[in-house]
């Protein structure tokens, strides 16, 4: 699954050729992909933020977990509904929109477009290790609005869906989710479980690692294409960051 480590990626044609090249596992449905600026060795795997010990001050028991994601999901109901683009139909898009501005869901975001990706994993002025997943998806993996298996949040898989374009943003970044669900073990504890860490899932994807001193001239390559800031985010605020961190690199 891992890439060899002494061949880390140093421009934009060269991670398209490893795209290319990366085997397709069995039979595909979709080919998505994840950026990160960190990777396992930092802590990161593939969990979502609502799973994750960094959100808060504790790591918190699945049941603790799945009482937070109901509160965060009233809350987000009740209080921001007015200042979404679009009215969700159904529980899953409304969990991408809630995922999409910033709050702690079970979903992690993924794209079909491996530039947008490579765009993510570099993203920021010192990506520690700027990483990209590919990971080759079933045509059954994928969550259809009438599965009530994939309905959250009692969803018996881990489901894959593309959301609906109920906004600017996860157009422009052809976006993807996977949706993730607490495994139970034979004592019928609920547990976290990181996607990395299962073995179906690890069999079906690769990674392409970055060489972190590269990320600045990637970056560039990537503005160069019309990958940045404001077509990856599509607000002002990113606008915004973006045009800081291009002019930090050029002061003294």
């Amino acid at each position: 699954m891992v890439a060899d480590e002494g061949t880390r990626i140093i421009c934009v044609q060269e991670f398209m050729e490893r795209v290319w090249l990366a085997p397709l596992k069995k039979t595909t449905g979709q080919r998505i992909f994840r950026g990160q600026t960190q990777a396992e060795a930092q802590g990161w795997r593939l969990l979502p933020k609502l799973f994750r010990s960094d959100l808060g001050q504790r790591k918190r028991t699945a049941a603790e977990i799945m009482e937070l994601e109901g509160r965060l999901l009233d809350a987000f109901q009740r209080e921001a509904l007015y200042l979404l683009p679009s009215a969700p139909t159904d529980e899953a898009d409304r969990l991408s929109l809630a995922q999409h501005h910033g709050l702690p869901t079970r979903m992690t975001d993924w794209t079909a477009n491996p530039l947008m990706a490579l765009f993510f994993a570099v993203d920021g002025p010192c990506p520690v290790e700027p990483t990209v997943w590919i990971y080759d998806v079933t045509s059954e993996q994928i969550s259809r609005g009438e599965d009530s298996r994939y309905a959250p949040p009692d969803i018996e898989l881990n489901a894959i869906m593309q959301p609906s374009r109920h906004s600017a943003r996860v157009a422009v970044q052809a976006g993807w989710h996977i949706i993730h669900h607490f495994h139970k073990d034979s004592d019928g504890v609920l547990r976290v479980l990181a996607l990395d860490g299962m073995k179906f899932h690890r069999d079906r994807m690769e990674i392409l690692k970055v060489e972190p001193g590269k990320a600045g001239a990637i970056r560039s390559e990537l503005k160069q294409m019309g990958i940045h800031h404001a077509t990856a985010y599509g607000d002002l605020g990113s606008v915004c960051r973006g045009i800081v961190e291009w002019l930090c690199r050029y002061l003294p």
